[in-house]
C-alpha cells in the first residue's frame, strides 16, 4: 500500500509539471518576480511593494518592461517608448511626486501600529515636506502643519 502512494504522488506530481508555453511578443517565458519594472515605477524605487515571490510564465523580454504597472498581462514595451507622465499643479502646502497609498495626516499620526498600508505607487500631488492630510487616506485632502490638527 505504501508503495502504491509513493507512486500515485509520483505520477500527480509529473502529471503537474510546468511546461513551457508561448508568449506574446516581446516577453519570453521562465521565473520573475513579482515587481518587474513598468513605465509606472521605474522611477520610484522607494515606493514598490515587492516580496520574494517567484512567478512562472511569460515576462518581459530583456530590454522591454510593462506598459501598466503589476499587470503581468500588459503589454511589454521599450522603456523610451511609454507614456510620459504630465507634471500638475499642486495647491498649495503640495508637490509633485510619486509617494505610498499611507501618507501622515491628523488621524494616523499617533497611530502607526494601525495603519493598513499597501506601499501602492500613486504619482501625483503630496503634502510637502512638513505637512499632514487634514483628512486620512483622502489625498484630495487640504495639507496642514501636524500642529494645527483638530
Amino acid at each position: 500500500m505504501k508503495v502504491f502512494i509513493v507512486l500515485l504522488l509520483v505520477a500527480v506530481t509529473f502529471a503537474f509539471e510546468i511546461r513551457e508555453r508561448p508568449c506574446p511578443t516581446n516577453k519570453t517565458w521562465g521565473g520573475f518576480g513579482d515587481c518587474p519594472d513598468s513605465c509606472y515605477n521605474t522611477n520610484y524605487e522607494d515606493h514598490r511593494p515587492c516580496t520574494l515571490k517567484l512567478n512562472i510564465g511569460c515576462g518581459c523580454a530583456p530590454g522591454y518592461i510593462l506598459l501598466e504597472d503589476r499587470d503581468s498581462s500588459s503589454n511589454c514595451i521599450k522603456p523610451e517608448d511609454c507614456p510620459e507622465v504630465r507634471e500638475e499643479p499642486c495647491p498649495a502646502n503640495k508637490t509633485w511626486g510619486g509617494f505610498g497609498d499611507c501618507p501622515d495626516s491628523c488621524y494616523n499620526t499617533n497611530n502607526e501600529d494601525n495603519r493598513p498600508c499597501t506601499e501602492k505607487l500613486n504619482i501625483g500631488c503630496r503634502c510637502a515636506p512638513g505637512y499632514i492630510l487634514l483628512e486620512d487616506r483622502d489625498s484630495s485632502s487640504n495639507c496642514i502643519k501636524p500642529e494645527d490638527c483638530p
